[in-house]
C-alpha cells in the first residue's frame, strides 16, 4: 500500500469512529425521540392540571375526572383550556380541598434540569398539585 492510501484509511476511521461516538453520546435517533415524547407529556401534564385549576376556581371543587374538567374547561368561553387527552394520565384527589395527583407513564428518567417534574424515574410518575380558589 502507498503512503496516501494508509493516510486516507487512518482519516477514514478516524471519522467513522469519532461519528460513532457522537451518535453513542447522543443516544442515538430512537433515544432522542423518547426524549421529545417525555418532554412533550411533561408539557401537556401541565395544561391538564391547569384545566383542573380551571374547574376548581369556577366551581370550588375539584372535578370527579380529568374528562369533565376538559368538558367544563372547554364551556368557558374566557378560561385558558389546553388540549389534552385524559386516557393518558391517572387522576385522583387527596382528600384536602383542592389537592390532587397526576400520574403518567415516561419513557426516560426526568433530566436533571427539569425543575418541574424533578425526580421522576421511568414508567408510571405522580405528581401533586393544589389548586387554589378565586377569591
Amino acid at each position: 500500500m502507498n503512503e496516501r492510501r494508509i493516510v486516507r484509511l487512518v482519516f477514514g476511521l478516524a471519522i467513522a469512529a469519532t461519528a460513532g461516538w457522537g451518535l453513542w453520546l447522543s443516544g442515538g435517533p430512537g433515544h432522542n425521540r423518547l426524549l421529545r415524547e417525555d418532554s412533550a407529556l411533561r408539557d401537556e401534564l401541565q395544561g391538564v392540571a391547569g384545566g383542573v385549576e380551571t374547574y376548581y376556581q369556577l366551581r370550588k371543587a375539584l372535578p370527579e375526572t380529568l374528562a369533565e374538567a376538559k368538558r367544563f374547561c372547554a364551556e368557558q368561553p374566557s378560561a385558558y383550556c389546553p388540549e389534552f387527552a385524559p386516557e393518558r394520565y391517572a387522576y385522583r384527589q387527596l382528600g384536602e380541598p383542592g389537592r390532587y395527583e397526576i400520574c403518567a407513564e415516561f419513557n426516560l428518567p426526568a433530566p436533571p434540569d427539569d425543575k418541574r417534574f424533578a425526580n421522576a424515574d421511568a414508567g408510571r410518575a405522580c405528581f401533586p398539585f393544589s389548586a387554589f380558589p378565586l377569591e
